[in-house]
């Protein structure tokens, strides 16, 4: 089970696995495009050496020889957990950080270090035509001026401790 712990139970709908032939160290792996009509739309079935790859997490979507009234069936109601606003500011930085980092050539979507203290470009996250909606990211100034900041701040003490102790003086001697 990929990311369990020991004796975790296996649940179908929210585990994933992956399914590795040891002697050869292979995984099970498939495109995401189904194969044409002749095969009837099904999937091709592939090994892939790399092990470690994302595109080989598979999980279990429905078992058909459970019967349509059986209990097993019933889901419960799951709240949804609220997140503090600092977990969600870090999540959706380190989402833009990776997201960014991911580009591996030049992309419109990408965005220089010298972009975001003065929000010269975002991103358009998410786009509806029909009825003109969108989401775009910005990046967040505050959290670019106050890590530079105090980045500037941790400098400038350090080199006054320096200047300090050409002229043989310890300013930061405690």
């Amino acid at each position: 089970m990929e990311n369990g712990k020991p004796g975790q139970e296996f649940k179908s709908l929210s585990a994933q696995f992956k399914l590795i032939h040891n002697p050869s160290k292979v995984a099970m792996w498939t495109h995401t495009t189904p194969l044409p009509d002749w095969a009837y739309k099904q999937q091709e079935i592939n090994g892939n050496k790399n092990v470690a790859q994302s595109s080989n997490v598979w999980y279990v979507d429905e078992i058909p020889s459970i019967p349509a009234d059986s209990p097993r069936l019933v889901r419960e109601v799951r709240q949804v957990k609220t997140m503090p606003f600092l977990k969600k500011w870090f999540e959706v930085q380190r989402a833009m950080f990776h997201h960014n980092n991911a580009l591996t050539s030049s992309h419109p979507y990408a965005s220089q270090p010298f972009h975001w203290p003065f929000l010269l470009r975002g991103v358009s996250f998410w786009t509806h035509n029909d009825t003109r909606s969108q989401i775009y990211f910005l990046g967040n100034p505050v959290g670019w001026w106050l890590a530079s900041s105090l980045l500037a701040v941790y400098v400038g003490i350090i080199a006054a401790d320096q200047l300090s102790l050409r002229r043989g003086a310890d300013a930061l001697d405690i």
